[in-house]
């Protein structure tokens, strides 16, 4: 996983000369990169499975909304189950604030590495106004251009994933059904299996 990792910073005509080298760098793990064009923060990469994963996160979070449960809302781990129990019940304002379509989960478009070098500045101009792009090596897609905004976001919600996956719910490895279900069990003060679980093999 590269985010979360110390982010590394590099001008945009590096970034486009070592191009290749970067994708193979985040292949192996290593990273993220923060490209700089005039010394203004333009782009993250990260890998291309790291964006699948928060697209399945985004998509569980937005199933959550559709509940009035808006964990994003919490300033801090503990207020989080609050939320989740229903007793902080969300404006309508926040509700709209929150539910807008993100870098993250807009149609991505696959670029090959030669054609990204050329088209570099353009590119990042792209992802700065948020469309994403991937980059594809040996017919492979491996790495994902993001704007820096949204990886702070993304940075934001790793402490919300983590109560939720501590609580017995993987939002990256869900379906509505079972985050409704996992909801009903968590308010009804039922533990879920996986919780149960984790905690008989963390004893273990």
């Amino acid at each position: 996983m590269t985010i979360g990792n110390p982010i590394q910073s590099m001008g945009a005509r590096e970034a486009r000369d070592n191009l290749r080298a970067l994708v193979e760098d985040i292949a192996d793990g290593k990273g993220p990169f923060l490209i700089l064009r005039d010394a203004q923060p333009m782009a993250v990469l990260i890998r291309y499975a790291e964006a699948e994963r928060w697209q399945r996160i985004d998509r569980a979070l937005w199933h959550l909304h559709g509940m009035q449960v808006l964990p994003e809302l919490a300033h801090a781990s503990a207020e989080i189950e609050a939320i989740v129990r229903g007793q902080r019940t969300p404006t309508m304002a926040e509700l709209r604030a929150i539910d807008v379509m993100h870098d993250i989960g807009a149609l991505l478009y696959p670029l090959g590495i030669s054609d990204a070098r050329q088209r570099f500045a353009e590119i990042l101009d792209e992802v700065g106004s948020g469309k994403p792009r991937i980059l594809v090596t040996g017919g492979r897609l491996v790495a994902t251009l993001i704007r820096p905004m949204e990886y702070d976001r993304l940075m934001g919600l790793s402490r919300i994933v983590a109560w939720f996956k501590m609580h017995g719910l993987d939002l990256a490895d869900t379906s509505d059904e079972a985050s409704y279900a996992w909801l009903h069990d968590f308010r009804a003060g039922r533990r879920p299996e996986s919780a149960d679980a984790d905690e008989g093999s963390a004893i273990a």
